[in-house]
Formats: structure tokens, C-alpha cells, sequence
């Protein structure tokens, strides 16, 4: 069974209903479809704890940066099927060569260097999509989350 937003939210609130007002918003991962499913597949085994993007997105979109341990956001499979519920515990913005190995291992589960090496033409395509320039001392945000909430059927 597939959820969309509002059905996985109305179960997440069920059970923790103090949260019923707190802000959320739904996305997916970037890179299409297919990317969309590996990484929300890992994040649901948990596999992936952490995200990064460009700072300058949250601007571009009007989007306001998570607040940790208060918003929630529903993830998207590459479907656009909800998949579960995180809550960010760590926001930070630093320039992109100031991320850390612990952050490039809750990521991808790989080394400073290597993510540094994927990440780089990742957040360059981002970048000239909003018509700006990428280097490695553009700032970016690195988001740490932990799931909250699966859904039943996720589970069975």
C-alpha cells in the first residue's frame, strides 16, 4: 500500500499527536526517480542520517532552513510515495570544504575525500540550475535527521 503525504501524516500524528501543528514539509531526494528510491530505500534501513544542499536553495525556493528537533519531513520514494517521517537533529551552514567526515559517513557511508568528489558536481549542477557559481568555499547546509516515523506498511 502507497501513502501520499497528508495519509502518512494523519498516521504519524494519530501516534504522536502533540505534533499535530508542528510545521512539515514533503520532498524527495534529487537525481530522478531511480536515485530518489535508492536513497530513501537507505535512509528507511538506516543507511543514510544525513542530506546536503546548497544554502542558496533555500533562498532561490523562499523556503525557510529546518529547525532541529521541531520541524518533520515526509520523504518521498522516487514514486513520490511517502515513506517516512524524519526529523532533523542537526542543521548547520558551512562553506562545502568544511564539512566533516563524520557528516560525509552519515551520508553516504564513505570518506571525506569520496563524497567530496561526488558532492562537488552535484551541488556545481544545482548551483548553475539557480545561475550561481559553485566552488569549495560555497556555502552549503549539512542536515542531520533520524526517522521518526515508518509507515505499517513499510514495516510488514
Amino acid at each position: 500500500m502507497s501513502l501520499n503525504a497528508d495519509e502518512i501524516w494523519q498516521q504519524f500524528i494519530q501516534k504522536h499527536p502533540t505534533a499535530k501543528n508542528t510545521p512539515h514539509h514533503a520532498w524527495s531526494f534529487g537525481g530522478g526517480s531511480e536515485a530518489a528510491d535508492i536513497e530513501s530505500m537507505r535512509v528507511v534501513a538506516g543507511m543514510k542520517q544525513a542530506t546536503t544542499t546548497l544554502a542558496a536553495l533555500y533562498e532561490h525556493d523562499k523556503q525557510t532552513m529546518p529547525i532541529p528537533n521541531h520541524d518533520y519531513e515526509i520523504l518521498f520514494d522516487g514514486s513520490v510515495h511517502a515513506v517516512a517521517i524524519l526529523q532533523y537533529v542537526a542543521v548547520q551552514q558551512m562553506p562545502f570544504d568544511h564539512v566533516t567526515a563524520e557528516h560525509a559517513y552519515l551520508e553516504d557511508g564513505t570518506s571525506l575525500s569520496i563524497w567530496q568528489t561526488s558532492h562537488r558536481a552535484r551541488l556545481q549542477t544545482q548551483a548553475e540550475a539557480i545561475g550561481q557559481h559553485f566552488t569549495d568555499q560555497t556555502p552549503v547546509v549539512a542536515l542531520t535527521f533520524k526517522v521518526v516515523y515508518l509507515p505499517t506498511s513499510l514495516l510488514t
